[in-house]
């Protein structure tokens, strides 16, 4: 079987990809990640084939712009970004794949690929749609969490309905024209309000993250979860050297990280050093922009630009992170407690659901200020109860069950388009 997984998105949505394509090259599938130019080692490096969707310059670009990371415009700009750079060169790639081996192709798509669920349509191939965030899945009743929408659990259904529906006013305008334009020309027929149910469709719903971090809504599609495949390179890449010895000499750090291709976080950080002073706590810096902690570290704070989370946060006191699904996954496996500093996109959600375990709390970046990074990282470094939700998630979360599911996952989406034998032709 051929397996073509379309990854969009950063580290946190890209490596827990290549965990699943791994786990699919390991039972003799061949398998093939598009995704970023910037992720082409580390899918090589899993012995993966890859495809580039897009080059490094325009990943780059995209990071550059501070309007990202607004809760309200950054849905715009990483779809238009999505449409322009990705989308084209993607839906391309995948149907020469398909044609190339029309019978024993899968296609395996995250939220955003969009080509990979186009191609399905055009060619007929099955596809898998692999959702990391419970976020995308809408529900009147537990509704997810967003910046900037207010719709709490008991807020009446069509208020509920009505956020959603301003939601797609706001997203469509830089979704809709070039998708369906797209869809003209291979002849589908247009979609309207993608996210509120064409994002569904597909042989199988994926939920790469486990049922009790996202209960099952009576509203919601027929999910199939497998859980946190969690993969980072941690055997791969190992800790430098010296950040090993800091580790060791002190007391756990806390380690704080607004996400892999944040360039706009120095107030973070310095939010972030100075609590950890206030505390008297070590603080390790994670972040790829030297710029953003320049003049910040010292003996008791130290940067790197990169750590496998797996190796590092197991050891350190509290993990404060963007609340990206990938590193909030890597807290729970951890055990330790979690803040999450939410700029949008799926980020309050998730920061929610830590909070629902018990496991930590929630504070928007908008509200990150030394007072209430110094309550916050006070109340979860001190409350037992706190630490005893976090290692209680970590005992419930198995990578290895969840990428085995994953792949068979993908497996029966192929053997239910197979033509089945027919017992009575033996006979």
């Amino acid at each position: 079987m051929q397996v073509v997984i379309e990854a969009v998105g950063s580290a946190g949505d890209v490596h827990p990809f290549i965990g699943v394509g791994a786990a699919l090259a390991e039972r003799g599938h061949g398998v093939a990640v598009v995704a970023n130019e910037v992720f082409r080692s580390a899918v090589e490096r899993a012995s993966l084939a890859f495809l580039a969707s897009s080059e490094e310059e325009s990943y780059r670009r995209a990071n550059e712009d501070p309007d990202l990371w607004h809760p309200i415009r950054g849905s715009q700009k990483v779809l238009g970004w999505v449409m322009e750079y990705l989308f084209p060169r993607t839906l391309d790639l995948v149907l020469e794949r398909i044609r190339a081996r029309p019978d024993d192709t899968v296609l395996v798509g995250s939220t955003l690929a969009f080509a990979s669920r186009c191609a399905a349509e055009v060619t007929g191939a099955p596809f898998v749609g692999a959702n990391l965030a419970p976020a995308l899945f809408r529900s009147v009743h537990r509704a997810p969490r967003f910046l900037g929408m207010w719709a709490p659990d008991a807020s009446p259904r069509w208020w509920k309905r009505f956020c959603f529906w301003m939601a797609d006013r706001w997203i469509d305008p830089a979704l809709c024209p070039p998708l369906n334009a797209a869809r003209t020309r291979h002849g589908l027929a247009p979609v309207d309000r993608p996210f509120h149910e064409w994002i569904h469709r597909g042989d199988v719903v994926l939920a790469l993250f486990p049922e009790w971090f996202a209960p099952r809504q009576p509203d919601w599609p027929d999910v199939r979860y497998a859980g946190f495949p969690l993969f980072d390179e941690g055997g791969q890449r190992p800790v430098d050297p010296e950040l090993e010895a800091w580790i060791e000499r002190g007391g756990p750090p806390i380690v704080f990280t607004l996400g892999s291709s944040n360039l706009h976080a120095r107030r973070f950080f310095e939010v972030a050093v100075s609590a950890a002073r206030a505390l008297s706590r070590r603080a390790l810096l994670v972040t790829v922009e030297p710029r953003s902690v320049e003049g910040l570290t010292g003996p008791n704070a130290r940067h790197t630009s990169y750590v496998p989370f797996s190796r590092v946060v197991p050891r350190s006191a509290a993990f404060v992170t963007h609340g990206g699904i990938g590193s909030v996954a890597q807290g729970l496996a951890a055990g330790v407690p979690q803040i999450a500093v939410p700029m949008g996109f799926d980020q309050r959600d998730n920061g929610s659901r830590i909070e629902d375990l018990g496991a930590g709390g929630c504070v928007p970046l908008s509200r990150w200020t030394v007072k209430r990074a110094v309550k916050a990282l006070d109340r979860v470094l001190s409350d037992p109860s706190v630490a005893q939700a976090a290692r209680a998630a970590a005992a419930r979360i198995d990578p290895s069950a969840a990428r085995n599911a994953a792949v068979e996952a993908v497996e029966s989406a192929l053997r239910a388009r197979r033509p089945q034998p027919d017992p009575s032709a033996s006979r």
